[in-house]
């Protein structure tokens, strides 16, 4: 008796399973019409809309339609996510690889092979590392197909990866690229700062100078050593002319007149003397005249120079130790009864 009740609670489940699959469209199939007692399919441009869920949900959606052997509902559905007019297309990567197998797979169950090819291609267009299918989620049709089109596309991976190799290899000298520059840039700001330019007025009455200050002054070092040496050279040749000059006169002065100097030789030296003596004397003068000329001519009120100065230590580069000045310090080891003066520092 007890079992009575048992038999018809089980018989109310089985009965209320039929009409949810009847609702389902999921009828018997041995059944020409699948269960459906003549009921007519809603076309699929006359059901309503899915709401757009995530990549996971929308991919849980198209699985579950495979598991339910609804194939062409199931292409569709990813048709149209992983169709180039998609609104919304996938945006992760391992679920738009894990739609296009579930794509290829309902497209392979539809009788469209030729199809079937075109989302695996994609995928490892994508992917060219991409691996085989798993033989447990996946029927074997499937993987068959997938090594298929994998060896047809070994060609296309093998350019993937140089390219990506390129890639790779490219973003890299740019990297090295961009900090040799940086490298560059913080030592030319280090070179500008430890440089400050200096603004030097220049006296007016320096250009009255010669032996070329003017031209120092004014900053053409050329010119200023060209006035320098020549006008030293004539004050020196004068110099000695005159130096020359006056030990002639010495001699005639000192001569003993037992043994009387030859006038002739007396005369010629001195003559060679004075002549020396006035040549360069006239030229130190013009010389020393046209460069004080120049200089005026050429004046420059101010000039500007460019010095060298210390950095601040935290504005140094870290890896150039600086050098410190040398110090003594005590050296004391007990155990070993050592006792001296050590000198510590950078150099």
């Amino acid at each position: 008796m007890r079992a009575v009740p048992a038999l018809l609670f089980g018989a109310c489940l089985c009965l209320t399973g039929i009409a949810r699959a009847q609702d389902w469209g999921v009828g018997d199939l041995d059944t020409p019409d699948g269960g459906r007692d003549g009921r007519k399919d809603v076309p699929a441009q006359e059901r309503p809309p899915l709401r757009r869920l995530s990549d996971q949900a929308e991919l849980d959606r198209a699985a579950a339609m495979y598991l339910a052997g609804d194939y062409a509902s199931c292409a569709e559905h990813l048709g149209g996510l992983l169709g180039e007019s998609a609104e919304r297309p996938f945006e992760d990567a391992f679920v738009r690889e894990r739609a296009r197998l579930y794509y290829a797979t309902c497209l392979l169950f539809s009788d469209q092979r030729e199809r079937a090819r075109e989302p695996l291609s994609d995928a490892l267009r994508e992917n060219p590392l991409m691996s085989p299918p798993d033989s447990l989620t996946f029927p074997p049709p499937l993987v068959s197909l997938f090594l298929e089109v994998r060896d047809d596309m070994q060609q296309l991976i093998k350019r993937e990866e140089d390219n990506q190799l390129n890639q790779l290899r490219a973003e890299a000298a740019e990297a090295r690229r961009r900090a040799e520059e940086r490298r560059k840039r913080l030592e030319e700001l280090e070179r500008l700062a430890a440089e400050e330019t200096v603004v030097i007025q220049n006296p007016r009455w320096l250009m009255n100078v010669p032996f070329g200050v003017g031209q120092f002054q004014n900053g053409n070092p050329t010119l200023g050593w060209t006035f320098l040496v020549s006008e030293t050279l004539l004050a020196a040749t004068a110099l000695g002319s005159g130096l020359v000059l006056l030990d002639q006169y010495g001699r005639v002065a000192r001569q003993d007149l037992d043994r009387p100097l030859r006038h002739d030789v007396l005369n010629r030296n001195t003559r060679a003397a004075y002549g020396t003596l006035v040549a360069s004397s006239w030229g130190l003068l013009v010389v020393a005249a046209a460069g004080i000329v120049e200089a005026h001519l050429s004046y420059v009120p101010e000039r500007r120079e460019t010095r060298e100065r210390v950095l601040p230590r935290h504005l140094q580069d870290a890896t150039r130790e600086s050098a410190s000045s040398p110090r003594l310090a005590p050296l004391v080891d007990p155990e070993a009864g050592n006792f001296g003066m050590t000198i510590q520092g950078t150099f």
